[in-house]
């Protein structure tokens, strides 16, 4: 009988795990269906002319419903910042003996840049750098916006931070807070070039060519500076 009623119990368990799941992915499909929407409204009209209740009407949901998800209607636009928090904390976990955070770095940036959603960069083809090109110039023309863009690279900055400050005793040190000024900038300059050539109108081919580059050069500069350190050869095991 106890048998019994603890298989009935496992069968139970998986089964609110099953549904938990599948609301959580209904939850994450429906989030990125109105940021995308309102993304396409704020590109076709601009971000001022936009509302969040045409953006509601247009998904099919209520105002209520958009705030539910997002909690400015900048966050609308920029609905991606979690996810790239995320990716630069994981990178935490990712070293290893043999590969610290500025080897991590280096290899992510050869084959991809989050913060376009786009995930590798063997899909940045030149109808996405158009797509990107919209974006971005939409983003300089707004003052608010730029803000927020602003606003978000110092988050993402303190979270890269907190991986370089794993290799440090003393994270209040020049040395830690040489290194983290060191890794951040290499990192960020990846982005900066990609924006740069992306506004300056050059092809795919190009891009990636020279962002990579960019990136090379700049943790090739790291690994020479930190060599023998945690930052290039990872954690003790």
């Amino acid at each position: 009988m106890q048998a019994m009623q603890k298989s009935c119990e496992g069968k139970v368990d998986a089964t609110v795990v099953r549904m938990a799941g599948l609301r959580e992915r209904k939850k994450a499909q429906t989030r990125l269906r109105i940021s995308d929407i309102a993304t396409g409204l704020f590109l076709e009209r601009g971000f001022d002319a936009v509302t969040v209740a045409e953006i509601a009407r247009a998904a099919e949901v209520s105002v209520k419903t958009v705030f539910n998800y997002f909690g400015a209607k900048e966050d609308l636009l920029f609905d991606r910042e979690p996810e790239w928090l995320a990716a630069l904390d994981a990178f935490a976990d990712l070293r290893s003996p043999g590969r610290g955070l500025v080897r991590v770095l280096r290899d992510d940036i050869a084959i991809r840049w989050p913060s376009i959603p786009l995930g590798e960069w063997a899909r940045l083809d030149d109808r996405a750098v158009r797509n990107r090109r919209h974006f971005l110039a939409m983003i300089d023309a707004h003052p608010g916006l730029v803000s927020r863009r602003l606003q978000m690279a110092e988050r993402q900055r303190e979270h890269l931070t907190a991986v370089v400050m794993l290799d440090f005793d003393d994270p209040r040190s020049p040395e830690a807070i040489t290194a983290a000024a060191l890794v951040t900038g290499a990192y960020e300059a990846v982005g900066k070039e990609l924006a740069r050539s992306v506004l300056e109108g050059d092809p795919a081919s190009t891009i990636v060519a020279r962002v990579t580059a960019v990136g090379e050069r700049a943790f090739d500069l790291l690994e020479q500076v930190y060599a023998g350190t945690p930052l290039v050869e990872g954690p003790r095991a």
